[in-house]
């Protein structure tokens, strides 16, 4: 590879961005939606911090009968506000489809290969050389391209995807910041954009002063005047200015409620009464990663790497070029941050940086390695055909399936071409603002149907919020749980809902259901009402309209239509 021309090392890259482009792409909006996942894409939808539990309530909850205060637009309760508004654009963009809330994750996924690479180069070049430093950044971006850990988080929904991408954002701005200080304005925004995006970017703070602290009393740094350069501090002004709507939203959450957001208030020991559920915060500890990190990353992938550091800690770090350490500095970083929150695998892709990085200058080494130079480049050949076909199986043909994006696309399917002819209304006024809101966005020219959704609400969260609560909200579609539809009729009369056209979504015990519910997250128990409910159908003689089923087939949901 050091041999290659500028030109033919622009078409490698341009390759490798294309095959991970693919790989991010491909068949994004197919795979199942799970936990996280649909949780942030249907609060993206309308921007909306509202989960509908009765154990982690919103501000949209607690201020339900007067106006909500001003503070409560800047951030989230759970998470700072940047990736859901990003979400939130797309959606506004193009539609609210599975695709499209994971479409900005996957391009944070494919801009995070380009600035892996951009990032390599400059650890490395003043270390070993602009050639080699160029095919080390090339080796590195190819790992991150098609590596499981990368890939994986790429293809979710979910607020890690787009964090790693902004948190490898921020690392580029840095280096380059301490190169051409004149660009402190894009190091400032590039911190202050990643921190609004994820609290776990809040490592990048203690790794950056630790590096600027310690870098000059390296043997190979020169001195250095950064902490006597206004543009330090004016980057740090801007990356707080940019978060200070986190900032505000918890000072004035501490006000009125004794305690800051979810997260700090998790992180600080302080008492939640609105926040039992904790929800997001059963995971997997840090004692555990020494099986998780393996399994995640491949043993294979994670010997390469450390075989990577081992080389280059023990032959270069310390003697060319003190921007080296840097690489060691962010591991430690990243394992202190997992200390304190788990090392849970969408956490452990924090260290898919330095492991492309180690992991793509023993591959060069090994590629250009004058003994044995058949034998290792077939070895180099083959490791990145097993870590794609590894990563291919794990993310296109293995993974969790409950049936829940069988059951959208059902659902999709049956109402394409139709809008709701019954609008429903929520008790709580703001709930009720942002369904008129999304009504009147609904094109008249749709034909008018009126319709209504029946289910069982053991179901989890995320079937719940993606399948029945974003219907309702924002497809503006009756959508109601067996009980509250029996405590209607009651009410109302057997005749309030004729002529609609009704389904019932009966769970299985296939399905996903409510941990809070039913004291487990697999164990099944259907609902009383809704287990009548079913037998009265079916004694009625109406037959199940569609049997949504799992990857392995088994039956997820039962899907009753009949006209009310």
């Amino acid at each position: 590879m050091t041999n290659m021309t500028r030109r033919h090392r622009i078409a490698v890259l341009c390759t490798i961005v294309f095959l991970g482009a693919v790989l991010r792409l491909w068949g994004l909006g197919s795979g199942d939606i799970i936990g996280d996942e649909a949780v942030d894409a249907f609060r993206s939808i309308g921007y909306l911090d509202y989960l509908g539990t009765s154990f982690q309530t919103q501000p949209v909850e607690w201020y339900e009968n007067v106006a909500l205060p001003w503070w409560t637009e800047l951030s989230f309760h759970d998470a700072p506000p940047f990736a859901f508004l990003v979400s939130h654009a797309f959606f506004r963009m193009f539609g609210d489809s599975l695709f499209v809330a994971r479409l900005p994750s996957a391009l944070w996924g494919i801009f995070s290969i380009l600035l892996l690479y951009g990032i390599v180069r400059r650890i490395f070049r003043k270390s070993v050389g602009d050639d080699s430093a160029e095919t080390f950044a090339i080796t590195a971006a190819a790992l991150l391209a098609i590596g499981n850990p990368a890939v994986s988080i790429s293809r979710t929904a979910i607020l890690d995807g787009a964090a790693f991408g902004a948190i490898l954002l921020a690392v580029y701005c840095f280096l380059q910041f301490l190169d051409m200080p004149r660009r402190w304005w894009a190091f400032g925004a590039a911190l202050g954009i990643a921190l609004l995006t994820k609290y776990t970017a809040a490592f990048l703070a203690p790794l950056f002063f630790t590096y600027l602290v310690i870098a000059p009393c390296l043997p190979a740094g020169r001195r250095r005047t950064v902490f006597r350069d206004w543009r330090l501090y004016a980057a740090g002004m801007l990356a707080l200015l940019i978060f200070s709507p986190v900032i505000i939203y918890n000072i004035e959450l501490y006000r009125v409620r004794g305690h800051f957001d979810l997260q700090l208030a998790y992180a600080l020991h302080q008492a939640t009464p609105e926040w039992q559920g904790l929800l997001g915060k059963v995971q997997a500890p840090f004692r555990d990663i020494g099986k998780n990190l393996p399994a995640y990353y491949g043993l294979p992938a994670l010997s390469l790497a450390a075989l990577g550091a081992i080389m280059f800690f023990a032959w270069r770090a310390f003697r060319k070029s003190f921007t080296s350490v840097f690489l060691g500095l962010y591991v430690v970083f990243v394992t202190l941050i997992l200390v304190a929150i788990g090392s849970a695998a969408r956490f452990l892709t924090l260290y898919a940086f330095p492991f492309a990085a180690f992991g793509g200058l023993a591959l060069a080494w090994l590629w250009n390695s004058p003994r044995f130079r058949v034998a290792a480049r077939i070895f180099v050949v083959g490791f990145l055909l097993l870590e794609l076909t590894r990563t291919v199986r794990i993310n296109f043909f293995e993974g969790e399936d409950y049936g829940i994006a069988a059951l959208d696309r059902y659902l999709m399917t049956e109402m394409q071409g139709t809008r709701s002819a019954a609008i429903p209304q929520s008790t709580n006024r703001h709930l009720n603002e942002v369904i008129q809101t999304f009504a009147a966005r609904i094109p008249k020219t749709l034909e008018p149907r009126r319709t209504l959704i029946i289910y069982n609400d053991n179901v989890a969260l995320g079937t719940l919020e993606w399948i029945f609560y974003r219907r309702f909200f924002y497809h503006a579609i009756p959508t109601l749980y067996v009980e509250n539809f029996l405590n209607v009729l009651q009410t109302q009369g057997g005749d309030y809902f004729k002529g609609f056209t009704v389904y019932f979504i009966a769970s299985t015990p296939a399905t996903e259901l409510n941990p809070f519910k039913t004291g487990t997250r697999h164990a099944y128990r259907q609902a009383g009402a809704a287990d009548t409910f079913e037998a009265d159908l079916l004694r009625n003689r109406v037959a199940v309209a569609a049997s949504i089923k799992t990857r392995v087939g088994a039956e997820a949901f039962r899907v009753y239509k009949f006209q009310g």
